[in-house]
């Protein structure tokens, strides 16, 4: 089986289930995800390959993008795995760096005035 197919398969399957807006999203991070991956075959894709996916990803995009590309890698790899169509998830284990949330500060009233 192919990367495509494993993206493809898993689009298919979240289909009716999610907001048109949320598949085109998944979409677009699978193509991102797909134009970055050196192999199109998924038995090529070991755990050392998917970490040095991810780490590519992090030296061109936002940690919260590669979170996102990530998080949608991943679960079409375990769909993948889940149905039968590969044995292993090699992004299972894969180190990606904490999207770090900022508290806003809120200002008093007297800052306000």
């Amino acid at each position: 089986m192919n990367i495509s197919d494993v993206f493809n398969s898993y689009v298919s399957s979240v289909e009716a289930s999610r907001a048109a807006s949320t598949v085109d999203t998944y979409k677009y991070k699978l193509n991102t995800a797909k134009k970055n991956l050196e192999c199109e075959d998924t038995e090529k894709v070991t755990k050392e390959v998917a970490q040095a996916f991810i780490d590519n990803l992090s030296e061109k995009y936002a940690t919260k993008t590669v979170r996102g590309i990530y998080d949608v890698v991943n679960a079409a790899f375990r769909f993948a795995v889940s149905n039968g169509s590969i044995k292993d998830n090699p992004f299972e284990c894969c180190r990606v760096n904490p999207v770090e949330y900022h508290v806003p500060i809120i200002l008093s009233e007297e800052q306000v005035e």
